[in-house]
């Protein structure tokens, strides 16, 4: 799984970095969450705006887990619900 941080500078500019390229074992949800979380703890990321994935059925179990996760893992925890 690759994670892309998409975000803008301090001089405005749009930036795209790979922050993560992680081998996944299997497609379930629960895996695909915990590995996502590991890559933000890793970066010390703690608001997102937006996850782009494609249509499997294991990504919409994934994102519900991670954005309970992800929530109460902080209070400055920034989870938008789109």
């Amino acid at each position: 799984m690759v994670v892309t941080a998409h975000y803008i500078d301090s001089s405005w500019r749009l930036k795209k970095l790979i922050i993560g390229f992680k081998h996944v074992i299997d497609h379930k949800g629960q895996t695909i969450s915990r590995v996502l979380l590991e890559v933000l703890a890793d970066w010390g990321i703690n608001k997102l705006f937006c996850a782009t994935v494609d249509n499997a059925t294991a990504n919409s179990s994934a994102l519900r887990r991670f954005q309970a996760e992800f929530s109460s893992q902080s209070p400055d925890a920034l989870v938008l619900d789109g």
